[in-house]
């Protein structure tokens, strides 16, 4: 059994079956994805991330996201503009940026669904624990690429799969919301056919420049 893949078009085959879900591996770029019959639907999936826990207080909400804070806070200053896509109901990244006058502002299609911000362009995009939800991802990553600026950076955080893990028993797949799980082949893609210019990855935290 096989699909086509999401991100490169690519074939996918069949690896894995749980949860009432395929998994499947594409050949070209050899990201994971899960069948498009298992995605939930818009109201399934806010009410998940409805139970999110998202209070921004909390030290270890904070240190979970600081690998995209710090990302910014050492590559860009203050006057820079940024944009948080897939901000979720706390905003955190945007809050916490803003918090050492940054100017960031936060995007979700779900908590803060304001379209005027996807016509603007920005010196850096942080989306952090968002790409493993894209149903599109090409579409998505075309839309991210045309949001930067010259010289701009998109940083991304996501959990990505290498060889040393069982995909059978890796706990990353198992969340329904998670349709797309990246290897670090998959980001060299992105860099390739989306015409970026470098790409660093440094354990979960990816960040490709223009």
């Amino acid at each position: 059994m096989s699909a086509l893949c999401p991100l490169c078009n690519g074939k996918g085959t069949k690896i894995h079956h749980s949860r009432n879900r395929d998994y499947y591996r594409c050949t070209n770029c050899t990201g994971f994805f899960v069948g498009a019959a298992a995605f939930l639907n818009p109201i399934e999936e806010k009410k998940r991330y409805d139970n999110h826990s998202d209070d921004i207080t909390q030290q270890g909400y904070q240190n979970f996201v600081s690998p995209c804070v710090l990302a910014v806070l050492n590559n860009f200053m203050p006057e820079h503009k940024g944009l948080d896509f897939g901000c979720g109901r706390s905003e955190i990244v945007a809050k916490l940026l803003r918090q050492k006058k940054y100017s960031a502002i936060g995007y979700d299609p779900f908590y803060k669904d304001t379209p005027e911000v996807l016509s603007q362009k920005y010196h850096y995009i942080t989306s952090c624990e968002v790409i493993e939800h894209f149903n599109n991802p090409a579409k998505d990553f075309k839309l991210l690429k045309s949001l930067l600026l010259p010289q701009g950076k998109l940083i991304l955080q996501t959990n990505i799969y290498r060889s040393n893990i069982d995909f059978s028993t890796w706990w990353y797949k198992n969340d329904p919301t998670h349709v797309f799980f990246y290897t670090d082949q998959c980001f060299q893609y992105i860099h390739s056919f989306y015409g970026f210019n470098s790409l660093k990855i440094e354990n979960n935290l990816v960040v490709l420049s223009l």
